[in-house]
């Protein structure tokens, strides 16, 4: 199973990866966050940094930028989380 981030499903992870679990289903994530609940395994950028380059984006911003004018800017790493006991179960 492949699960998008989003608010929704950010909010919902007990479930998810709790129904993934009991259905027996090899499941990857965008957040580290569901593997911290339980989740087998997550391929995802780190989330602190995210934060901090939007932060910077809003400042810009708030300080006249346009914002069709910033450059777009991707993550740079992307972690690779696998939750052993989840791996073994």
């Amino acid at each position: 199973m492949l699960n998008f981030q989003g608010g929704l499903s950010l909010g919902r992870r007990n479930a998810i990866v709790g129904f993934a679990a009991e259905q027996r289903i090899p499941a990857i994530y965008q957040s580290k966050l569901f593997v911290e609940a339980g989740g087998l395994m997550a391929y995802a950028p780190d989330q602190n940094e995210q934060f901090r380059v939007a932060a910077r984006y809003a400042d810009r911003i708030v300080r006249g930028a346009t914002p069709g004018d910033l450059a777009i800017q991707h993550p740079s790493r992307y972690y690779l989380t696998i939750n052993a006991q989840a791996a073994s179960a």
